[in-house]
């Protein structure tokens, strides 16, 4: 069906992570994809060495991403998606735009109801901020910062598998791992267990291995058709220990 998405992520120290997103599907092999990400923060009081107590000026942050997507299936068991990303941050007086790359398969093995998925997300050149900020150092005097050096975008090589445990007309459990592996940070195992009630209610819980805050997820999930469209609502809660809790809100229009 096509599906029409939306999203809200109460992220941690008060950062909102806002999305949305339409799926179109030309036909039965063929789907286009158009979303918006929006990563930001209120106004925050600017801090330094000599004034801990705030300069009197405040500062935000924001990251920004349109998202152009196309699938095809290839066959009954195949298929893939590449994404074309036009990414832009803002932070302070500093900015930094890039074009970013993800891709995708997914794969049906055939055997029972076991599928697999790959991904590449955030694939690109190196950027760097432009722009300038002045700071003081300890000795009053002013330094201006404009050069700065190059990195490589957070890019996630992320591969998963998923099959249902048992599935009647009532009831069916499904199970999933996934493997990330970040190219600054260590690699993880999600664990993912979801229960449907007949296609109507949702129970989902997930775990994640090596991290030292984040650890557990639990949430659920409403299926429910109305005149013109499929509804489903989730929601999640994520414990990050010390750092808080991350509560994340969805909404789909199926039709």
């Amino acid at each position: 069906k096509h599906d029409v998405f939306f999203a809200n992520t109460q992220w941690l120290v008060d950062t909102q992570l806002e999305f949305a997103g339409i799926v179109y599907h030309l036909d039965g092999a063929n789907s286009f994809g158009l979303s918006v990400t929006y990563l930001h923060t209120d106004d925050m009081k600017e801090t330094t060495e000599l004034q801990p107590l705030g300069t009197g000026r405040y500062f935000s942050y924001s990251d920004a991403l349109l998202s152009l997507t196309y699938s095809r299936r290839m066959t009954t068991k195949f298929s893939f998606g590449l994404s074309v990303k036009y990414f832009s941050e803002k932070l302070a007086e500093l900015t930094m735009n890039a074009v970013l790359f993800d891709l995708g398969t997914l794969y049906d093995t055939g055997w029972k109801s076991v599928r697999f998925g790959v991904s590449v997300t955030n694939f690109g050149s190196d950027m760097a901020p432009s722009g300038s900020f002045t700071y003081k150092t300890l000795e009053n005097e002013e330094v201006k910062v404009s050069d700065f050096q190059k990195f490589s975008p957070p890019i996630m090589f992320r591969i998963g598998i998923a099959a249902e445990i048992f599935e009647n007309e009532m009831n069916s459990l499904t199970g999933s791992i996934q493997l990330n592996h970040p190219n600054d940070n260590d690699e993880n195992l999600n664990f993912g267990l979801e229960y449907w009630w007949k296609n109507f209610f949702a129970l989902r819980g997930g775990y994640v291995s090596g991290r030292v805050e984040e650890d557990f997820s639990v949430g659920f999930g409403l299926h429910l058709p109305i005149s013109f469209a499929d509804f489903r609502l989730d929601y999640s809660y994520s414990n990050f220990g010390r750092l808080g809790n991350v509560n994340r809100f969805s909404a789909h229009f199926q039709f």
